[in-house]
């Protein structure tokens, strides 16, 4: 935030929140930008936010990957 009030675009990749419904718990990943909003003054009016979900493919790449570790461990318990 600071980054993007001082005038200069950031962004978070992948960040991971713990969202709470009810009485359950389950962890998301957002993509979020932040982009500085001219005043029309020179200076910084606001703050454009800007928020993907994207933990479909956060998850879907940590099957993927422990589908990979589970196949070497099983080519590697056969050589051995």
């Amino acid at each position: 935030i600071d980054t993007a009030l001082g005038g200069v675009a950031a962004s978070q990749e992948d960040l991971v929140l713990t969202m709470r419904q009810g009485s359950a718990t389950r962890q998301r990943w957002f993509t979020i930008g932040l982009s500085p909003v001219d005043d029309g003054c020179g200076g910084i009016g606001g703050l454009l936010c800007t928020v993907n979900d994207t933990s479909a493919r956060v998850l879907a790449d940590r099957a993927a990957h422990a589908e990979e570790r589970l196949r070497f461990l099983r080519e590697l318990d056969e050589g051995l």
